[in-house]
């Protein structure tokens, strides 16, 4: 079993209930809570506010998040990189996550051409800052390839740039790649993983959907195997009830954590 401590409740187990109006990501703070998890990564694109009243906000998650001794991952559904270089919201991202009191942030890999315009600038800020900064893999064309994950993680390593990945394992099988092998080989670039498993519709379509851990056909314990065994780990799939994140939870972290 891995450790609870490793566990980071993402913010988009509770999307659904957040998009209703029956739930905001400052009561996910008490969920964590309740689950015995003290990471919680919130998400941009479920903030209440629009980015011009977000200070508010921002500050109020801060609060509450310090209340309860909960440390804040920040997650941007942006990419990082765009042709010409560094996408140019990106400071302020970085702005907003230091506004949280955040210790993470990652975005999507984005459209990353090679030559990384401003991005020693902003991972030097963000590190001179104590943030940690990732891109992960998504599941567009342009950042959810191997070769593009690997192209600007091995940029970043050429040139003395800390940003690392954070480790979709979904994501990965969506884009017909075996999670299990790709985690063999981008391990010592892996600081986060993001957990969801795949199920297959039946039919001649074979449709991927994703399921909640342990109602797919992934080797989530292969791939586990594969990467360092102290990252934090998200699970990032949404869940209908407390009842099924309990489950879920149960699987990878033993049962009675609520």
């Amino acid at each position: 079993m891995m450790d609870i401590k490793q566990l980071v409740l993402n913010t988009l187990v509770y999307a659904d209930q957040i998009k209703a109006g029956q739930m905001t990501q400052m009561d996910c703070l008490d969920k964590a809570t309740d689950f015995g998890i003290g990471r919680v990564e919130l998400r941009r694109e479920l903030l209440d506010t629009p980015p011009d009243g977000q200070s508010v906000e921002l500050a109020g998650l801060r609060r509450r998040a310090e209340q309860l001794g909960v440390e804040l991952y920040y997650s941007v559904p942006e990419g990082l990189c765009q042709a010409d270089g560094v996408n140019p919201a990106a400071a302020g991202h970085l702005e907003e996550a230091l506004a949280l009191g955040a210790t993470h942030i990652k975005w999507n890999v984005g459209l990353f051409t090679g030559q990384g315009r401003g991005l020693a600038e902003l991972v030097g800020q963000g590190v001179a800052a104590g943030l940690r900064l990732d891109v992960e893999n998504d599941q567009s064309d342009s950042g959810g390839t191997l070769e593009a994950v690997q192209a600007i993680l091995d940029f970043a390593e050429r040139n003395g740039i800390d940003l690392g990945l954070t480790f979709d394992v979904g994501n990965w099988r969506i884009r017909g790649y075996d999670p299990v092998e790709v985690a063999a080989r981008l391990t010592g670039q892996v600081r986060y993983i993001h957990l969801k498993d795949i199920a297959v519709q039946p039919g001649p379509d074979a449709k991927l959907t994703v399921a909640p851990v342990g109602q797919g056909s992934l080797d989530l314990a292969g791939v586990l195997a594969n990467l360092p065994s102290d990252l934090p780990v998200a699970y990032e799939f949404r869940v209908p009830s407390d009842q099924v994140l309990a489950q879920s939870i149960a699987v990878l972290f033993g049962p009675g954590t609520r």
